[in-house]
């Protein structure tokens, strides 16, 4: 497949993905690519075969079965025998300052068509954004929240608030920004929080993140936080303050057998989604990248360095007991995944990209 396959806005073809409508858009101009006998698995994972898809810009024009959808003379044709169409992609959390501008391509490649960026630099992000909205570089659409508001600033992606008058400064500046939403981080304090949330309700604008420490998680749903981030931030502050270590698989346990329902049918209610991001979960039990070293080509110098970082950083941390009881927290912590889908919580993939302990498209898959 061609580069300039690739950078087709509306379809990404192949085993890996593709972008797919379900109904035809009549008003398209005349098609310019035909897709034939294809297998196509839509968004609700039906499977049809012998598909033929017209493509016309950056729309699906017709799609239907090959005896009934005309090929028009002079139309690029792609057959599809024996390979699969499906919904584009999205990685609903990655930090592409961190997995570098040639995480991009790779990403459309295997149909992550669409990524959210959860905290960069947000004039390199928008370089990209601008030179892929151009057609100078294939990439996915890019949804950004630019520097993440915390408590402390951690590191250089990061801006510190403390009183909910800088929550109200911080969103409002982010906003005048540009930003696409508000990414919220673990150390931000109660009134920091509040401050946040105020500001974002009172300007129209989203935002998402980690379950703040200070923060009881049935209360950021009442803020309106539309999405929470990682699995581990569930049990990060309010729900085991006080809990030892040792302690944390019984009362992840016991809070599965009586708390969990409430709580999950609460952030249904409120439309606040959940990215478990269990492949970050994993990967944080030995800061390993799980992927075989063929992967290591796709991934920057920047994001090994990362990786080398935090290995340095954490590395001694890593112990025989240290992964041995977070298999057994994880292990407890799985089954909520299921009990949020029967709670009608809107779950979201994401990878938490940006070091090399990920791939970019294939730690997705």
């Amino acid at each position: 497949m061609t580069l300039s396959t690739l950078t087709r806005r509306a379809v990404v073809f192949g085993p890996a993905a593709a972008l797919l409508l379900r109904r035809p858009v009549h008003s398209a101009p005349t098609p310019s690519l035909a897709i034939t006998d294809v297998t196509v698995i839509d968004a609700r994972g039906e499977t049809e075969r012998g598909r033929t898809v017209l493509i016309s810009g950056d729309r699906i024009a017709t799609a239907g079965d090959c005896a009934s959808v005309p090929i028009p003379a002079g139309v690029q044709i792609l057959p599809g025998s024996g390979r699969f169409l499906i919904p584009g992609l999205w990685d609903m959390h990655v930090h592409l300052c961190i997995a570098g501008a040639s995480a991009l391509p790779v990403l459309l490649a295997n149909g992550v068509t669409g990524v959210r960026d959860m905290g960069g630099r947000l004039a390199e992000v928008d370089q990209w954004r601008n030179l892929i909205a151009e057609g100078v570089m294939a990439g996915p659409r890019i949804f950004r929240a630019g520097p993440i508001v915390n408590g402390k600033v951690s590191d250089p992606l990061q801006i510190a608030v403390e009183s909910r008058a800088e929550g109200h400064g911080a969103v409002s500046a982010l906003r005048t920004a540009g930003v696409d939403f508000v990414k919220v981080h673990s150390a931000v304090s109660r009134d920091a929080y509040m401050g946040i949330s105020e500001e974002c309700a009172r300007g129209g604008t989203r935002f998402a993140g980690h379950i703040p420490r200070a923060i009881h998680p049935r209360e950021a749903a009442d803020a309106g936080q539309s999405s929470f981030e990682h699995l581990y931030t569930l049990f990060d502050g309010v729900l085991t303050n006080g809990v030892e270590e040792s302690q944390l698989p019984q009362r992840i346990r016991r809070f599965r057998e009586s708390g969990a329902e409430e709580l999950f049918a609460g952030f249904a209610r409120k439309g606040s989604a959940y990215t478990p991001t269990i492949v970050a979960e994993h990967a944080s039990l030995s800061l390993q990248r799980p992927q075989s070293s063929e992967l290591e080509k796709y991934c920057s110098r920047l994001a090994k360095e990362a990786t080398r970082q935090l290995q340095e950083k954490y590395g001694a941390l890593i112990t025989g007991e240290y992964v041995s009881r977070g298999k057994r927290q994880l292990e407890e912590k799985l089954p909520l995944i299921r009990m949020m889908r029967q709670a009608g919580i809107e779950l979201l993939t994401g990878t938490d990209l940006g070091p090399s302990l990920f791939v970019p498209g294939f730690s997705l898959h």
